[in-house]
């Protein structure tokens, strides 16, 4: 922990505090487990897209989705051996290109979690879903905006 630029505190923020000591980070560490999260949402995954903030996370099925959606948005590791052994190649060598790559990754994936995109998708679900609830008399039935 010698080489944070910042350590790590106990004392409890203000959300505002939170919310801009977390946008100066350059990744976000997700050490999650499997047992959990194989079937429950991240939500801090959902903040890092939305602050474009590179992820460093598990390999699980929630993040390699995010990859293959979204990109090269930061590093999956495997166990906290291959976690140690990362942190220590980014400290002794940032890949600056990368990183660019990831910012430039999330920034598209902000806009595609947008509120005007998820409407949209939202009302093509319920579209759907009202054709089969509906079938036949319900084939016209599709999104508006």
């Amino acid at each position: 922990m010698e080489f944070l630029a910042t350590k790590p505190g106990l004392e409890r923020l203000s959300r505002d505090d939170f919310i801009e000591r977390v946008k100066r980070l350059h990744y976000i560490i997700m050490p999650y487990r499997l047992d959990y999260y194989e079937t429950a949402p991240s939500g801090t995954l959902l903040d890092a897209i939305a602050w474009g903030i590179p992820i460093i996370a598990t390999k699980l099925p929630i993040f390699e989705r995010a990859f293959q959606t979204y990109g090269n948005i930061g590093y999956l590791f495997q166990d906290r051996e291959e976690l140690k052994k990362l942190l220590a190649k980014l400290v002794r060598a940032a890949d600056h290109g990368a990183y660019a790559s990831q910012l430039s990754n999330l920034s598209q994936a902000r806009l595609a979690r947008g509120p005007e995109k998820l409407a949209a998708d939202y009302r093509d679900i319920c579209a759907r879903g009202a054709r089969l609830m509906l079938g036949p008399a319900a084939q016209n039935v599709r999104a508006v905006n």
